[in-house]
C-alpha cells in the first residue's frame, strides 16, 4: 500500500442535529479499474458534550455529498467528553466503468473501554467509476447545543492492487 493523502484535523460539528460531513476524500474520475484496493483510516473526536446527547459516525461512499451509499454507522458515541470514533474502510474496485462496483469492509468503534469495533460489509454497484466518487465520514448529534462538539482527528488514504 502507498499513502496517497493524509488530512489532519477536518470540520467541527457544533450545536447541530444535521449531518455534516467531518471528514472526505475526492478519488478522481477514472482512478477505479478492477483489483484497485483503497484503505482509508480516521478518527473523529469528541471534545465535548451535553451531558447524555450522542453522536453518530456514518461513513459513506458515493458520487455527490452526503448522498452516498452507507458502508456503516457508529451507533451513539459514548456520551462522555474526550470520546473518539475510530474507523478503517477497506474498498476494492470489483467492476469498473458506468456500471461500477466497489466492494467495502468497514471497521467502525469507539474508544469506550471494553467496546468492541463494529465491521461490516457492503457491495456498492451502480457507480460511475469513470466520475469522481467521494469517502465521507459525517457525522450528527442526536440533540443541538452549544457544549456539543467533534471534529474529525484526521484521514488517511492508502492505494494497491489486488493484482
Amino acid at each position: 500500500m502507498q499513502m496517497i493523502k493524509y488530512y489532519g484535523a477536518g470540520d467541527t460539528l457544533t450545536d447541530s442535529t444535521v449531518e455534516t460531513v467531518l471528514a472526505s476524500h475526492v478519488f478522481p474520475a477514472d482512478f477505479w479499474h478492477v483489483g484497485k484496493v483503497v484503505d482509508l483510516c480516521g478518527a473523529v473526536y469528541v471534545a465535548d458534550n451535553n451531558s447524555t446527547d450522542t453522536l453518530t459516525i456514518d461513513l459513506k461512499l458515493g458520487a455527490t455529498t452526503l448522498t452516498g451509499t452507507d458502508l456503516a454507522s457508529s451507533g451513539a458515541v459514548d456520551v462522555a467528553d474526550a470520546d473518539a470514533c475510530p474507523f478503517r474502510v477497506r474498498l476494492v474496485c470489483t467492476t469498473a466503468g458506468s456500471a461500477g462496483v466497489i466492494e467495502s469492509v468497514a471497521w467502525i468503534g469507539s474508544d469506550a473501554a471494553g467496546t468492541a469495533p463494529f465491521a461490516q460489509y457492503t457491495s456498492v454497484s451502480s457507480l460511475d467509476t469513470t466520475g469522481a466518487l467521494r469517502f465521507e465520514a459525517t457525522g450528527v448529534w442526536s440533540v443541538a447545543h452549544a457544549d456539543n462538539q467533534c471534529a474529525a482527528k484526521f484521514l488517511a488514504v492508502e492505494e494497491g492492487s489486488a493484482l
